[in-house]
């Protein structure tokens, strides 16, 4: 009964991730000022000046209309192509572990007076689901998914610089955060379905 019970809750696994980022990010909504916002990451701070909960609260702050929209779709989005791909609860799993590692990755460029939003977050999870469907629907799902992601992302660099203008998204963009994003959920996606 049990592992009968397990079997029709794993497909949840994926969407169940995607609803613990888009839920919180409705209902806090986007604040006007979020460099002041307790949820907010603060790497120019240094790690003293990092409470705990800043590896997760994040994605949940918004700096805008545009930002949340965008990354409430983004999550939607995210969640769907998680079913469609068949992801699996170790995938769900590892993208949990890929959301605090990459907002700490971020800590590492001092340049960075705050953080907030989703991005980096559902950069995880689609590099997830890329490396995901390798093993599960094919390899040229992987490949476009995948190469779609990492064009992307290269498209995101600034010449370095840890914050890039896009117009009518109200807030800047901070390409560390899909890098890292992106590169945390490739080495866990990896991890997971070459090892286990």
């Amino acid at each position: 009964m049990a592992a009968r019970l397990s079997r029709r809750l794993s497909p949840l696994a994926w969407p169940a991730v995607a609803l613990a980022v888009l839920l919180p990010a409705w209902v806090a909504g986007w604040v006007g000022h979020p460099e002041h916002s307790l949820w907010a990451l603060h790497p120019s701070q240094g790690w003293a000046g990092m409470p705990w909960w800043a590896a997760i609260t994040p994605a949940w702050v918004h700096a805008s209309e545009a930002h949340l929209i965008g990354n409430l779709a983004a999550a939607a989005l995210v969640g769907v192509l998680g079913l469609a791909l068949r992801a699996s609860p170790g995938d769900a799993l590892m993208w949990l572990l890929a959301w605090p590692l990459l907002h700490l990755g971020l800590m590492l460029d001092p340049r960075l007076d705050w953080y907030v939003g989703a991005s980096g977050v559902l950069h995880a999870g689609v590099a997830i689901l890329g490396v995901s469907a390798w093993f599960t629907t094919g390899r040229m799902a992987s490949l476009a998914l995948t190469g779609a992601l990492l064009l992307k992302v290269c498209l995101d660099v600034s010449g370095g610089l840890p914050l890039a203008d896009r117009p009518g998204l109200g807030v800047p963009l901070v390409p560390l955060s899909h890098l890292m994003g992106t590169v945390f959920g490739l080495l866990l996606a990896g991890f997971h379905r070459v090892r286990f």
